[in-house]
């Protein structure tokens, strides 16, 4: 590595203003239209080009440290024990077996689709039943048409009848106290027809409340289950094995609202 303060004949600690005056002196002495030795005019370029490192203080910088670094001692390896093998005579480490394909990684790739459309079916139920539940409709005089009994399918099933009105239909318990053309008044919803509340105006049960489960008000947390499966089921950073998985649940989930609907 070259030494510029050696070519410019200064010392390494020389301010800007003793570089600029050995660079003058230098060049008088050197420059190619002053003697036409090449050897002058190869001195000429080395002072140049020791002046622009030197006379600029980034590039100065630079050059110090690489001046310093090219003078310090490397350090020598030392020569392995004579009783020690070469490196070569030991056998190489076993490799590491990389992590094992899943077995359905393909199959869960192909349904994947499948469970994000479930998933956004089941979303556009929750929907569907969020605006059915807040748009209701109230019947207020409602003649009982029909009462048809039905028939328990074991000795500990209960007994039930329908009840047919003009505009709604929907089943009861045998001890409810109501006779066909009783009058009711019935509020139920305006698209899927869910029967949300009974009150019975005239006979025998006048004034009374029929109780009736709905999906609304008593099994309100199935459409919340619903729509929380199907949620995660569209994520689209969801593993597709939980994708599968999960678009089961939402599936069977769908059957049990279906169910509750036409219960």
């Amino acid at each position: 590595m070259k030494n510029y303060y050696q070519i410019l004949g200064i010392p390494e600690q020389a301010n800007a203003a003793v570089i600029r005056q050995a660079y003058r002196r230098l060049v008088l002495l050197t420059h190619p239209d002053r003697t036409p030795d090449p050897a002058a005019h190869a001195r000429y370029l080395e002072v140049n080009e020791a002046y622009d490192t030197l006379s600029n203080s980034s590039r100065r910088f630079h050059y110090d440290a690489r001046l310093a670094a090219s003078r310090r001692p490397r350090p020598v390896a030392a020569p392995p024990p004579p009783d020690v093998p070469p490196p070569a005579a030991y056998p190489p480490p076993p490799r590491r077996a990389g992590p094992k394909p899943e077995p359905y990684a393909e199959h869960y790739r192909r349904l994947r689709p499948y469970g994000r459309a479930v998933g956004w079916l089941g979303l556009a139920v929750v929907l569907l039943l969020t605006i059915d539940g807040f748009w209701t409709r109230t019947f207020p005089d409602e003649p009982i048409l029909a009462l048809e009994y039905s028939r328990p399918h074991g000795r500990r099933s209960e007994r039930y009848f329908t009840v047919h009105t003009p505009n709604a239909k929907f089943r009861v318990s045998n001890i409810t106290v109501l006779e066909q053309y009783d009058r009711l008044r019935i509020r139920r919803s305006a698209l899927l027809r869910q029967v949300r509340q009974i009150v019975v105006l005239s006979g025998r049960g006048a004034g009374q409340r029929v109780a009736y489960p709905n999906i609304y008000d008593s099994l309100w947390l199935l459409p919340l289950l619903l729509g929380a499966s199907s949620l995660v089921t569209i994520r689209p950073t969801l593993p597709k094995e939980h994708v599968f998985n999960l678009a089961f649940v939402t599936i069977i989930l769908l059957v049990i609202v279906a169910f509750s609907l036409t219960g």
